[in-house]
């Protein structure tokens, strides 16, 4: 890493806080739009980018699916 973009594991930690903060705020949200920098954006990561890899909104989107996922069982 460049020692200043997170690692997956930092990576994960702010997803963790964003997905506590909707759940808590907004309990029903099921649409996220994630605006910002190079560490939005995933920066070395695998999938940068994209909602796919080790992105925070890659995690995130994994988080909330599996929230909508649960809720309709």
């Amino acid at each position: 890493m460049d020692g200043v973009h997170p690692t997956k594991a930092g990576y994960r930690i702010i997803a963790t806080a964003v997905y506590q903060a909707i759940k808590t705020n907004y309990p029903e949200a099921c649409n996220i739009i994630c605006f910002g920098d190079s560490i939005t954006f995933g920066c070395q990561m695998p999938g940068q980018g994209t909602t796919e890899g080790d992105s925070y909104p890659a995690i995130l989107k994994r988080m909330m699916n599996s929230q909508n996922n649960e809720r309709k069982d």
